[in-house]
């Protein structure tokens, strides 16, 4: 068919305006794309490396209350709360887009391994306020494995709190769903922050996360990283015990024989393994299971106790090879033995994770109000919390009591989420 010159004109001017679309489109998308570029090259790293969180949560199983019995479940959904609250990024591009939406948050990958899989989802973790609470992260749960071997002892200190020291088993052994027609197992990322039950987290832990990843590229014999025990120290007779690796006997000025204990570098109570950031793909090549056995020979050998369970292991493990232990800044794990050494870091940090210690739960109500009214605060469903805080003219006798009391006063005073 003969076009007419009217209709080459109508389709030539057609094609124009197409080029021209094209052509402001490509210009649009390249500045739109830029624009966002701009701001993932600040936040590259929430995207190619998401945190991974390991939790392992077991029934205390030797209590009379049914609430203490499960208490780490308790602390578990508490930790949990406070890490969608105050542990995400507060400005950062989602990298999982649906489409062409671009909504705001990090992914925060919440691994916990647990002895009770359906009380803990079906009594703790899908109820409500807290499957609400919780629904930004993306929290997997799966059953405690069996150890490898009998070398693989779980319980040292309390039930299945020595279990972090076989993480890479852990995950290893965890059954994740089928594959055509065979089990498949659980990856093991590259990185992750244990965290005990007892912690709460009051910032952003993208900073801990992306420090303690450029240490260990820094060091590269580096296994995990754990934060001093300051100021920590229990009397039992004539021992000293500081929690970690016993050295020799000595005499000392009273005439008796005290235990004396050492720690890596010359610390003055070692570390806590209660904040542990662990590199576990280094775990995986140097067998770290078969690292723990071997340190748990060497003391057998020259007659010492590694107290504590896992953090005594790692303390001693730690004395005899420094280059496998990074420091964490104090604030990353702070406890009641080091508030007042630790508090104005943390205040100039602008937060970390608070280790309320599993022991002193009885304390924090009789001795400590403002702590209770702190972990009340930060796992706050609505403003009920308000009728707890305890301000009576008595709080500040007590200096431990003085600084929780500060510590909820700062984070009241500054805390942009007070409302959510």
């Amino acid at each position: 068919m003969k076009l007419s010159w009217g209709m080459k004109w109508a389709l030539l001017f057609a094609l124009c305006i197409f080029s021209f679309s094209s052509i402001c489109l490509a210009i649009t998308t390249r500045f739109v794309v830029s624009l966002y570029s701009t701001k993932t090259i600040d936040h590259v790293s929430i995207c190619d490396d998401p945190i991974h969180i390991l939790i392992t949560v077991c029934n205390g199983g030797n209590s009379n209350s049914e609430r203490q019995s499960m208490l780490r479940y308790h602390e578990a959904v508490d930790l949990l709360i406070t890490i969608q609250r105050y542990g995400m990024e507060k400005s950062s591009i989602n990298c999982t887009n649906i489409g062409n939406s671009i909504a705001i948050g990090e992914k925060i990958i919440v691994h916990i391994f647990t002895d009770d899989v359906i009380t803990l989802t079906d009594q703790f973790l899908q109820t409500l306020p807290t499957s609400k609470l919780i629904d930004r992260l993306d929290v997997r749960v799966y059953a405690m494995p069996e150890p490898k071997s009998e070398q693989q002892n779980y319980d040292k200190f309390r039930k299945c709190a020595s279990s972090r020291l076989h993480a890479t088993h852990l995950f290893e052994a965890s059954i994740i769903g089928m594959e055509n027609g065979t089990e498949k197992t659980g990856d093991i990322p590259e990185k992750v922050l244990y965290l005990d039950t007892d912690t709460l987290v009051t910032t952003p832990l993208r900073g801990l996360w992306e420090s303690s990843s450029d240490m260990f590229q820094e060091h590269p014999n580096a296994l995990f990283t754990m934060t001093q025990e300051c100021i920590l120290r229990w009397e039992m007779g004539d021992y000293y015990i500081h929690g970690g690796y016993a050295g020799e006997n000595v005499t000392g000025a009273d005439g008796n024989t005290h235990l004396v204990y050492t720690f890596p570098n010359g610390t003055c109570a070692g570390y806590n393994s209660g904040v542990l950031f662990a590199h576990l793909h280094r775990w995986q090549r140097n067998n770290f299971s078969d690292m723990v056995w071997e340190q748990e020979l060497f003391a057998m050998r020259h007659n010492y106790e590694m107290r504590f369970g896992d953090q005594g292991i790692l303390n001693a493990m730690a004395a005899r090879f420094p280059e496998r232990l990074l420091e964490l800044p104090c604030f990353w794990n702070m406890r009641i033995d080091s508030l007042e050494l630790c508090l104005p870091r943390y205040l100039e940090n602008g937060g970390g994770i608070l280790h309320m210690l599993h022991k002193n739960h009885g304390k924090f109500h009789r001795d400590w109000p403002a702590a209770t009214s702190l972990r009340r605060y930060l796992v706050r469903v609505n403003d009920t919390w308000r009728h707890d805080l305890v301000w009576k003219d008595n709080i500040y006798e007590d200096p431990d009591n003085a600084m929780f009391a500060k510590i909820l006063q700062w984070l009241i005073t500054n805390d942009t989420k007070l409302n959510d």
